[in-house]
């Protein structure tokens, strides 16, 4: 994979990647806490987003131009 949590590209012809979040897969995925909840750090999306880009889109360095995450992400334990 081109990023850790970004998983694998399901198809060559869709911009498509599937990939399990779980802490107790990659258990440092639970240190980030916001009010006492895991959820999924922001940064860490954004280097998923970047590295789809590249892997997806290829030429070029890809860029964030608008990213707006209201809430977090959490990290469920179901």
């Amino acid at each position: 994979p081109t990023h850790p949590l970004l998983g694998r590209r399901v198809s060559q012809n869709i911009p498509d990647w599937r990939s399990f979040i779980d802490p107790q897969i990659v258990p440092y995925l639970a240190d980030h806490r916001v009010e006492g909840e895991a959820v999924v750090r922001r940064a860490s999306l954004a280097e998923m987003m970047l590295a789809a880009g590249r892997d997806g889109f290829g030429a070029g360095p890809p860029e964030i131009l608008h990213l707006h995450l209201p809430r977090p992400l959490p990290l469920s334990d179901r």
